[in-house]
């Protein structure tokens, strides 16, 4: 069961990603970077798309993904920088590539090198998930065409934001709904947003400390604005 640390001062923790937000701009500038559409920031030099893995993204709007009435789309938002923040994703630095794997498989890593699914990164009402599709239940993955036998897939976080974005982009902005992609080099992974609370959410559960932080009402403005 996961550990859910919800902050003590709400004030303090409900300003944390705001600032965070306000370094990243304040860094591409003093860096000569850019702000890509979705948000992320890129440097100049690097040609980032050309790295990314093929997708498969679907907007869900299914009840066990999310309660309507209840999610914020812009806390969706604020789950992007809560993972580059919880990761240490350096935007400036080459793209690291990493072992993502569920909790039985075996690795050629060093222990604690490989990255252990799902990982959640919690904003308000919104949850950004990672997980193996091995993992999923059948039916948890609408539009899923095949089911993956895959236990070990490789990506970086810095693609795995950027999946997200796409699915904030195509799902979140236009329809206000959750959604998932298939991602990793093997397409064995998923990156999904759903509703922090709902029945798929508190099926998959992180095995590591939760930091929840509470919603931040204007994030899709702080993007926008960007």
């Amino acid at each position: 069961m996961s550990l859910v640390c919800r902050p003590t001062n709400a004030l303090f923790r409900s300003s944390l990603l705001n600032l965070l937000l306000l370094l990243q701009t304040y860094v591409s500038i003093a860096q000569c970077a850019v702000i890509s559409p979705n948000g992320l920031l890129l440097p100049q030099s690097q040609n980032f798309s050309a790295n990314l893995e093929a997708t498969d993204l679907h907007c869900v709007h299914t009840p066990q993904w999310w309660d309507r009435r209840a999610y914020d789309i812009g806390d969706c938002f604020g789950t992007f920088y809560m993972m580059q923040y919880n990761e240490g994703v350096d935007p400036f630095a080459p793209v690291v590539r990493k072992e993502f794997k569920t909790g039985s498989a075996s690795s050629n890593l060093p222990p604690g090198e490989s990255v252990l699914t799902p990982r959640k990164y919690v904003v308000g009402t919104c949850t950004l998930a990672i997980l193996m599709r091995v993992e999923a239940r059948p039916g948890d993955l609408p539009g899923e065409d095949d089911r993956s036998t895959i236990t070990n897939d490789v990506s970086s976080f810095r693609t795995l934001g950027y999946v997200a974005s796409k699915i904030y982009d195509m799902c979140g902005k236009p329809l206000k709904s959750p959604g998932w992609a298939t991602v990793g080099e093997g397409g064995g992974m998923a990156v999904a947003f759903w509703g922090t609370g709902s029945s798929i959410d508190k099926h998959y559960q992180d095995l590591r400390p939760i930091i929840a932080l509470p919603s931040l009402p204007r994030a899709d403005i702080l993007k926008e604005s960007t």
